[in-house]
């Protein structure tokens, strides 16, 4: 994140009133282009988020793409989906009575996102019926925008909402198409990358590949159903060779990659792959999907004839949504605990950096108020254990894009490999930078073969705060213990 952007733009302060009508209460969160508050309405108890653009970025096109939004949010909700973001308002105010500003007004998705249970809770499974339970219905979520001709294009984890019923709300349209249909086959075909990478249909990564965006879609479906249950990445990307099994079809050869694939039914993954099969036509439609395929259908069966054991399901899916929240809410709090630099000492540090003594400890007692950008801090994780280092660093970028709206590089070597990952990766004329130029890292990352099943994996600090290097290593650090013990 931009820290000397966010000085230029302080958030909304609580209490203050917007057009006599929204009151502040905090902020939720910040995008590319805009903040989200927390605000209650006048003579109202309710909660709603509010929207609104940020300043620096009142470009032309950052505003077309925050109009565009607010359009499709206002097209859509004139059908009243249970699974849509909610829009209630949009407008404009006077910030200091001068700058003009635009907004809207929405649901507020008082569980957070999706991503979040799926990290803390490693995957569904696919033995539970709560992986079904929610991916049927965020299936009827983006078959309901179908059918309203449009398409999202930006489908993943981190764009699912969660109503106070743990129930899925698609949000985020800022990517989103107008498609035209006739006859049930779309008339209007897209050209080049949309979305986020890992996500994307591989016809986005071929030059002048022509592509549907119904079937970019499907295929981020299928991407976030692998999530869902699996808990991890199914593969870098569709342009890369961890999809080559799936495009060549050699499944066995793709599960193998998994150590508990034996863990999951044929009908998981023989839908898995059709929905991200390299021919579009070989991807099932969503109507197929929901009532005719074999991971489905039994569950559609329960829910027709079992009425009051489903009842029963619902229950249940929300105490197990539940506990997970809670867990998030301990390790977000575990997270906010973040030593300030002039708070950190020996005792503290000995707890998050390995013993190991082949390599050396970078924090000090003695460290100075103000941290310069030149010098450098680290901290180690030893990981015990036979390890695929490409599959485990590929892994990690994957899902380090899921919590940080910028790209990441790996750059490999002989003799180990090293993640960075830029707080920007385009200069002000919107043109992709030299990576090997750029001087605004904050951290980078290292594997070290210790040899004997062990490695050490080295975070560095290079530009930005203390405080924020440390909670991107607390972060990261959750990533690699979901599959590895820490020693």
């Amino acid at each position: 994140m931009d820290k000397k952007k966010n000085d230029e733009e302080p958030d909304f302060e609580k209490g203050l009133i917007i057009n006599n009508k929204y009151q502040i209460q905090y902020k939720l969160d910040e995008g590319g282009y805009s903040k989200v508050y927390l605000v209650k309405k006048k003579n109202d108890d309710k909660n709603y988020a509010m929207k609104v653009l940020l300043k620096e970025k009142k470009s032309k096109e950052d505003l077309k793409l925050f109009v565009k939004e607010d359009k499709i949010l206002y097209d859509l909700n004139k059908y009243n989906s249970p699974f849509i973001l909610k829009l209630y308002d949009h407008g404009e105010f006077l910030e200091n009575g001068e700058f003009r500003r635009i907004y809207y007004i929405m649901d507020y998705a008082e569980k957070g996102n999706l991503l979040n249970y799926i990290t803390i809770s490693h995957g569904f499974g696919d033995k539970s019926k709560f992986s079904r339970f929610i991916f049927k219905r965020i299936l009827e979520g983006i078959q309901f925008c179908h059918e309203h001709n449009y398409t999202h294009l930006d489908i993943k984890p981190a764009n699912i909402l969660l109503d106070s019923k743990f129930n899925p709300i698609i949000h985020d349209f800022g990517l989103s198409l107008k498609i035209k249909l006739k006859d049930k086959n779309e008339s209007l075909q897209l050209y080049g990358p949309v979305g986020t990478r890992d996500m994307k249909c591989p016809q986005m990564f071929e030059n002048g590949k022509a592509y549907y965006g119904v079937d970019a879609d499907i295929f981020a479906l299928g991407v976030l159903l692998f999530k869902l249950v699996v808990g991890k990445p199914c593969f870098d990307s569709a342009d890369r060779d961890s999809y080559n099994d799936i495009k060549y079809k050699k499944y066995d050869n793709f599960w193998k990659r998994f150590i508990n694939a034996e863990d999951y039914s044929d009908e998981f993954k023989n839908l898995f792959v059709r929905m991200v099969a390299y021919e579009p036509k070989e991807r099932p439609r969503i109507k197929y999907i929901l009532e005719e395929d074999p991971w489905l259908k039994e569950f559609n069966i329960f829910i027709k004839e079992k009425h009051e054991e489903y009842k029963k399901l619902e229950d249940e899916y929300i105490a197990f949504m539940s506990e997970l929240e809670q867990k998030i809410i301990a390790e977000n709090q575990s997270q906010k605990n973040i030593p300030k630099e002039n708070e950190i000492n020996g005792e503290i540090i000995k707890k998050s950096i390995s013993n190991n003594k082949k390599y050396p400890k970078y924090f000090k007692n003695l460290t100075p108020k103000k941290i310069k950008d030149i010098r450098n801090y680290k901290y180690f994780i030893k990981i015990k254990g036979e390890l695929d280092v490409n599959d485990f660093m590929n892994s990690i970028v994957d899902e380090i894009k899921e919590l940080y709206d910028f790209e990441c590089y790996i750059n490999t070597y002989a003799d180990e490999l090293k993640l960075r990952f830029d707080i920007t990766f385009k200069n002000n004329d919107g043109v992709e930078e030299d990576e090997n130029n750029r001087d605004d890292c904050i951290m980078k990352i290292k594997l070290y073969d210790n040899g004997k099943d062990e490695y050490l994996l080295c975070f560095v600090k290079n530009q930005g705060e203390l405080e924020e290097f440390y909670e991107n290593f607390l972060k990261i650090k959750n990533i690699v213990l979901n599959n590895y013990l820490l020693n």
